[in-house]
């Protein structure tokens, strides 16, 4: 069997991203956006459909996700943070903070769409001088990639990615160069 390879934005990519983010007022929400991607691995059409009390106070996401199978997802504490200063955000801006809110609107103050999501993830990966073309799954594969390399548990990846089949996850278990490196560094003889 052929291992898929898949599109993640490396570290210094992420970085870039999130700081032409940070760096731009106009910026405030996507950053929010694609930092909550980046920390939870949720996918664009699971991201759109959040609402504000999904996420106000919480320590842990019940998404409902592929198949209509419900799974949590913990919120670490930067993201709670986030959630935080982006719901005083929305409060300033007058935009809807109750509960059944859509948590992402758009300037006509609608659900955010997942297209909207992908055209702003375009623009912002060209501001930010990132030369790969990246979609919003990226994000997501970015998430798994990360996670599997620091955790190296393939099976709390499954489950936080919401995969029903472990060979589906077996996409993040990738060698890079440098682990490559490293583990020829260790032997001795």
């Amino acid at each position: 069997m052929k291992r898929q390879r898949i599109k993640y934005l490396c570290e210094e990519e992420k970085k870039k991203l999130l700081t032409v983010l940070r760096d731009r007022k106009s910026a405030e929400r996507d950053y929010f956006l694609f930092s909550f991607i980046l920390n939870t691995g949720l996918r664009i059409s699971e991201l759109a459909s959040l609402n504000v009390g999904q996420v106000r106070d919480r320590k842990t996401l019940e998404i409902l996700g592929k198949g209509g199978k419900i799974r949590e997802v913990p919120l670490n504490r930067a993201t709670q943070s986030h959630i935080e200063d982006f719901i005083k955000l929305k409060k300033r801006r007058n935009e809807g903070i109750f509960d059944t809110d859509p948590l992402f609107v758009s300037r006509n103050r609608n659900r955010l769409s997942v297209r909207a999501i992908q055209r702003s993830l375009d623009k912002w990966i060209k501001e930010a001088g990132i030369p790969t073309k990246y979609s919003p799954h990226a994000l997501r594969h970015s998430f798994g990639t990360e996670l599997f390399s620091r955790c190296k548990n393939i099976r709390l990846v499954q489950d936080l990615m919401g995969h029903s089949d472990i060979s589906t996850t077996m996409i993040y278990t990738h060698v890079t160069k440098a682990e490559m490196n490293d583990a020829v560094e260790l032997l001795t003889t």
